[in-house]
């Protein structure tokens, strides 16, 4: 009856551990930095939507101007001619004026220093408008619309609306200036940790990889050439 022999056994701890490393870490990786571009893309994302947004705000702010100004245009025209086409424009926009001004209060809700200069604008504009009913009244029944004190009166009153208009585009350049400047450098410093960090990462991780797998298959060469020792000895 011949001799048996045994083969050097691994042992299955450390095997599942080397198991573990290889297989399962590079996928906690992964997923780790899916989560962290996705929170970069986030990031990126709101921050583009802020500028959007200053669009939509500068827009719908020249949508709140137009009125104002067909409505000082109309007047004017009124008061030369009294030719009731000139009022068309200006009874159209002073039906459509309070809706565009409810809609960039809307926009800006989150912004409490534009908020306060809109209400500025309306505030300067409801002064005109009073100053404007009256000049269109006076003109209607023959009254003194050549007033030049009142029309020196309506035309700084308009001035300064004109003004408060002004300060509030300038101030929503300035803040889209600086939202898309902001957008431009996430863009420039998440594509810098992209590569920063997944070239890097990526070389890393082939590298243990491989080690791992290069001392798995060092065991198992020791204790292939124990065994084949122990076969020729028996």
């Amino acid at each position: 009856m011949g001799k048996s022999f045994s083969v050097p056994a691994i042992d299955p701890a450390h095997f599942r551990k080397i198991l573990w490393q290889v297989f399962f870490l590079p996928i906690i990786t992964i997923v780790g930095m899916v989560v962290l571009l996705y929170w970069m893309g986030t990031n990126l994302f709101q921050q583009a939507d802020l500028t959007d947004r200053s669009d939509q705000i500068m827009a719908q702010t020249y949508a709140c101007r137009r009125p104002v100004i067909d409505m000082e245009t109309g007047l004017r025209g009124f008061q030369v001619t009294g030719d009731e086409r000139f009022l068309e424009p200006y009874r159209a926009a002073e039906t459509n004026i309070v809706g565009e001004f409810d809609k960039l209060e809307k926009l800006i809700s989150d912004n409490p220093r534009q908020t306060e200069r809109l209400k500025a604008i309306r505030t300067a504009f409801d002064v005109w408008h009073e100053f404007a009913t009256d000049m269109r009244l006076r003109r209607e029944r023959g009254g003194d619309f050549q007033d030049g004190a009142a029309n020196l009166r309506g035309k700084a009153l308009m001035d300064a609306t004109r003004d408060r208009f002004d300060e509030f585009i300038s101030d929503e350049k300035r803040l889209r200036q600086e939202r898309n400047e902001k957008t431009v450098r996430l863009k420039k410093y998440y594509m810098g940790k992209r590569l920063g960090l997944g070239i890097p990462l990526a070389f890393a991780l082939g590298w243990f990889m491989r080690r791992k797998l290069l001392g798995l298959a060092a065991n198992y060469d020791v204790a292939l050439a124990d065994a084949n020792k122990q076969h020729k000895w028996f």
